[in-house]
């Protein structure tokens, strides 16, 4: 298999899995988000997984991540 590249908005290589809005979640000093399949489903067989992400405010400040977790059954 070949590595797919970065060019995220190729249907053809890229699978959506989902998307996580935090604009209206309340102001705090942590903020955590979780992106699960529905009871007893999954999200599909993957080789590369790519998480995207914006800035978070005007001022171009970036997304801190502190943990990954992707569960095989």
């Amino acid at each position: 298999m070949t590595e797919p590249g970065w060019d995220v908005s190729d249907a053809s290589v890229f699978t959506p899995l989902g998307s996580i809005d935090t604009a209206s979640a309340p102001v705090g000093d942590f903020t955590a988000a979780s992106l699960r399949a529905p009871s007893g489903d999954d999200l599909g067989s993957f080789r590369w997984i790519v998480w995207q992400t914006a800035p978070l405010t005007n001022l171009q400040e970036n997304t801190s991540w502190q943990e990954f977790a992707v569960e095989i059954k």
